[in-house]
């Protein structure tokens, strides 16, 4: 393969050129990423609830959050959910709620993982970027600018899904 072909594949990045330190100094940022990582078990806890739901015939929710939590992939966790969802017979009446939670779930943990796994850094500008990291070692050519407004949007969608997980029945 050309290298023309192979790097062209990649988009153009947003980043400047310039100085960039390994860390993040933006406070506003550093606060929003720590609601993130303690607001996420609980929306994890509200979701073993729901899997429980669709295993039906479980009287305890232990035994629903002990399977639950023995998947550790959290795709294989959702694909689980899913087909709980679309064949088991206790589900049939389930409502559509339960196919956007489980839509929204699997897109919320996406876009956790990527603040979470991410690389961050901060431009001499002051600027902070999130890098994905990626096998091909070109994560820096997609790294993108984040602000605090973006991850209190993700926060909002956070609670948003949560609420929606505890009155899924209503």
């Amino acid at each position: 393969m050309s290298l023309k072909r192979w790097t062209s594949k990649w988009p153009e990045s947003e980043v400047p050129t310039g100085t960039f330190k390994g860390l993040i100094e933006d406070k506003e940022i550093l606060s929003r990423l720590g609601t993130i990582c303690y607001m996420w078990p609980h929306v994890e806890a509200q979701i073993t609830r729901v899997f429980a739901d669709l295993i039906g015939g479980f009287d305890s929710p232990a035994i629903a959050s002990q399977v639950s939590m023995a998947i550790i992939s959290q795709q294989l966790r959702i694909k689980v959910m899913q087909t709980l969802l679309e064949n088991g017979r206790q589900n049939r009446n389930k409502s559509q709620k339960y196919d956007h939670i489980l839509e929204e779930f699997g897109k919320a943990n996406a876009l956790r993982n990527s603040y979470i796994h991410g690389l961050w850094t901060t431009h001499q500008s002051g600027r902070t970027f999130l890098e994905s990291v990626s096998a091909d070692g070109f994560g820096w050519c997609r790294a993108r600018r984040v602000t605090a407004k973006e991850l209190d949007n993700y926060i909002a969608r956070l609670m948003k899904l949560h609420e929606l997980i505890l009155n899924r029945n209503v």
